[in-house]
């Protein structure tokens, strides 16, 4: 290897974080984010605590979100017509009275899938931004996933730690192994 200063910068990274140093070259995986827990998480998101790039950050997931839900919704018809169309197809010769004759599969088909994949998680860019940004700007958004969306912290948790991200509010990171101690306590004599 050379001797210079980038050798010396790649011994140390290699050393220090070595789960970051083997990967290298490799792309980073982007957090997932569903479209229910996107619009619940708006609710409990106050943007008086938001950076401007927060803001605007939010305001390119908003409008990416709005896009996935006008092409799922898009999918879920098509796949719905498809779907009534090969099982139906046989069965129905007239051209005239197919259509009506497949309109209720096809609705029901369609309404299934339409309610089912907003549940669905995709990696996003912009999320992953989000949560990933260094402390004290990113804490505020990830204090509230975590207190609010536990199931939605643990794979994000889990996602940034895989790509060698070090924060404070992170679940392998958290060493406490004891549950802490409630505020008021519980009187077991009187039961």
């Amino acid at each position: 290897m050379d001797q210079g200063k980038g050798s010396i910068i790649l011994d140390l990274e290699r050393k220090l974080n070595p789960t970051r140093f083997s990967r290298r070259g490799r792309r980073d995986q982007y957090c997932k984010i569903s479209l229910n827990y996107y619009w619940d998480l708006l609710k409990y998101v106050d943007d008086d605590y938001l950076s401007e790039w927060e803001v605007l950050k939010f305001k390119d997931l908003y409008a990416n979100q709005l896009g996935n839900m006008i092409c799922q919704t898009t999918t879920c018809f098509a796949i719905g017509y498809l779907a009534t169309k090969i099982l139906m197809a046989p069965n129905l010769i007239s051209r005239t009275n197919g259509y009506l004759l497949r309109l209720p599969l096809m609705a029901t088909i369609t309404s299934w899938l339409c309610v089912q994949s907003p549940h669905w998680m995709r990696p996003n860019k912009e999320f992953h931004e989000i949560m990933c940004q260094p402390n004290p700007h990113g804490s505020y958004i990830r204090k509230v996933v975590r207190f609010h969306f536990p199931k939605l912290w643990e794979d994000v948790s889990a996602n940034l730690h895989e790509n060698g991200y070090n924060l404070k509010e992170m679940n392998e990171y958290d060493n406490q192994t004891e549950m802490p101690e409630l505020s008021e306590g519980f009187d077991t004599t009187r039961i």
